[in-house]
């Protein structure tokens, strides 16, 4: 039978703790009638070359007992959530096993299914009528409020038989909310296509952008940061302006087009003409140059750049004049030995 460990009581007496919660994000619940495993939760420390799964350590007691999970509502008071955990050792929409005597145990086999919005009023139901409640919360209370289908929590509990025949229950441990990942307002943003990354510096211009999924509050995020003036100094933000939405969104399968006009830049010149950049050819000749000629005047790896200039090369059938150097210093010029 149950029991407790000798030498593992401790004075603040045994008590559950989360020690590798659920990943919030990434994971689809899947409905009972897509016909397909609804895979396992996955740890927050999961990644794509080492897998964890949520996982709780029993503090102060070493011994067999019975474990229960369950999901429960992202907001308190924790109610019976309508979404079932499936997978092993899960019935009723809930998991109960028991396990050996180890202080940590992890569950790697758990999924969640969704049930659609007609049928939640059944599963909720089902879960007073099977005494999932893990926080006792009145009935009436239960059906209060909408249950928000996008989210979830972990629910841990776990019960030992003491020596004495008496049953002893621990309190009751939520994990993070676990959100899915189809949702809009839950997902996270990812823009598939933007329709231009420049415009004028007066605002106004129409920018679209074709995402995945749009969050609440995702449209109004603020503009890439601008650019720099010629002279280095950066131009302002744009004092917290958004730009305006333009009306409505337009979705289909699966995707979201918003709409939005950029703001003005914070510092504008209109009377302050930019130097015309120099062509190609020329801005790459200036570039050679300056690679060649270094600080002080001096050539790479540290020649001296010879008297008169840098040396001019000839044209095609043009002969070189005075050595094929550019003209000599004018008169009162500091004297440079050839």
């Amino acid at each position: 039978g149950y029991g407790w460990s000798l030498g593992s009581l401790g004075a603040a007496g045994p008590f559950l703790e989360i020690i590798e919660q659920p990943k919030q994000r990434g994971m689809r619940f899947r409905y009972k009638c897509e016909g397909r495993s609804a895979g396992s939760i996955p740890g927050e420390k999961s990644n794509d070359t080492t897998k964890t799964h949520p996982a709780v350590k029993v503090h102060n007691y070493s011994g067999p007992l019975r474990v229960r999970i369950s999901l429960v509502t992202k907001n308190a008071p924790y109610k019976p959530h309508p979404h079932e955990l499936v997978g092993k050792d899960c019935k009723h929409g809930y998991y109960e096993a028991d396990l050996q005597e180890r202080r940590v145990h992890s569950f790697p086999n758990l999924g969640i299914q969704c049930v659609k919005k007609k049928d939640v009023s059944e599963a909720i139901t089902c879960r007073l009528q099977t005494g999932n409640n893990p926080f006792s919360i009145p009935e009436a209370k239960v059906w209060e409020e909408e249950f928000d289908l996008n989210s979830v929590r972990l629910c841990f509990q776990a019960s030992f038989t003491q020596a004495s025949g008496q049953r002893l229950q621990l309190a009751p441990v939520v994990s993070q909310p676990i959100y899915d990942n189809r949702a809009p307002n839950t997902a996270e943003l990812k823009i598939c296509r933007v329709n231009r990354n420049s415009g004028s510096c007066k605002g106004g211009d129409e920018i679209f952008l074709l995402c995945d999924k749009v969050q609440k509050g995702e449209a109004a995020q603020p503009l890439p940061r601008p650019p720099r003036l010629p002279h280095g100094r950066p131009l302002s933000p744009c004092r917290g302006h958004r730009g305006a939405l333009l009306p409505g969104l337009v979705g289909g399968q699966g995707h979201l087009l918003a709409g939005r006009r950029a703001p003005a830049g914070g510092h504008r010149l209109p009377h302050a003409a930019l130097p015309p950049r120099p062509p190609l050819g020329a801005r790459q000749g200036q570039d050679a140059a300056a690679a060649a000629v270094g600080p002080r005047g001096q050539r790479a790896g540290g020649l001296p750049v010879p008297a008169g200039g840098a040396r001019r090369v000839p044209a095609d059938g043009e002969e070189e004049e005075d050595g094929g150097r550019l003209p000599e210093p004018e008169a009162g010029a500091p004297a440079v030995h050839r």
